[in-house]
């Protein structure tokens, strides 16, 4: 059956038209039919959107429904549709935004890199992310700018998935340092999300000391901008350096930081039941575990 477009009411704008993520649900149908070519699909988008949105504007909405579309079919296990539509999608924007060197090209390029590193198309995204860090350089006037820290930082993931640890820690530290001068200071949540890959890095390499070193730092500033409010991002780093804790056999450390973790995730969640509250209460049962063995 068809399924139910979301949203609320009157978040689309002019009446009876359609947001491009609203017309990605009601593609669904068509994804994964394999009668249905490539250009069968993006034509059935474009009439579509025409109908909505006629003219100029229609056009300019194409990338956006086509890379939404291309998200459902990777929630929906067709990573190879999803390839091909968010191509579909980086030719659009191309031509909407009559250049290749763009913004919103490169935004959309870089949710490309994140499918193909899905589909562990690893070469594909290494190329891609080597294009996309010269594209930033060039558009942004120098490698001293955040938009070229975030390119830095999709390189360095794939570096990562590849195996190469290393290179993967270097270009992390680069990109931070990029966001640093950047804003002026280290205290701001951009460079603490890089910390926190950074910790990442050097706890894939067995670095515990140096990976509690960074997501400490991380802790500390998120902390300080956030106040009383809480993020993903803060419950991550807190149940990071409890592991890390663990590991090193400081238990009370360990449930220290679980313990402000767990009503941080309760909050968040809005509710005691959630699946993430329950990874939380695991390892704090864990860290009580081995303490008392």
């Amino acid at each position: 059956g068809r399924r139910r477009r979301g949203g609320a009411k009157g978040a689309t704008g002019s009446a009876g038209a359609m947001a491009p993520w609203e017309t990605a649900l009601q593609m669904t149908d068509f994804v994964g039919k394999e009668e249905l070519s490539l250009d069968s699909m993006v034509e059935i988008v474009r009439t579509t959107l025409q109908v909505q949105r006629p003219g100029d504007e229609g056009e300019r909405m194409l990338p956006d429904a086509l890379s939404w579309i291309a998200v459902l079919c990777q929630q929906r296990g067709d990573a190879r549709g999803a390839k091909l539509l968010m191509c579909e999608a980086v030719r659009a924007q191309e031509s909407v935004c009559g250049a290749t060197l763009h913004e919103s090209v490169i935004s959309l390029r870089q949710r490309h890199v994140r499918t193909l590193i899905d589909m562990k198309e690893l070469c594909v995204a290494e190329k891609e992310c080597n294009e996309l860090v010269q594209m930033s350089i060039r558009l942004y006037g120098g490698r001293q700018d955040e938009n070229v820290a975030n390119a830095l930082e999709d390189l360095a993931l794939v570096k990562m998935e590849l195996g190469q640890s290393e290179r993967s820690l270097r270009l992390y530290l680069e990109a931070l340092a990029i966001k640093d001068a950047a804003r002026g200071t280290r205290r701001n949540l951009a460079s603490a999300a890089t910390l926190c890959a950074v910790g990442a890095t050097h706890l894939h390499r067995k670095e515990l000391d140096e990976a509690l070193v960074a997501y400490r730092e991380s802790l500390d500033i998120q902390s300080e901008l956030l106040g009383s409010s809480v993020s993903e991002s803060l419950v991550a780093t807190l149940s990071e350096i409890g592991d890390i804790l663990r590991i090193k056999g400081d238990y009370d450390g360990a449930l220290q930081h679980l313990l402000r973790a767990l009503p941080a995730q309760v909050k968040l969640s809005q509710s005691k039941e959630s699946p993430e509250v329950a990874v939380v209460i695991v390892l704090i049962a864990g860290v009580l575990r081995e303490k008392n063995d």
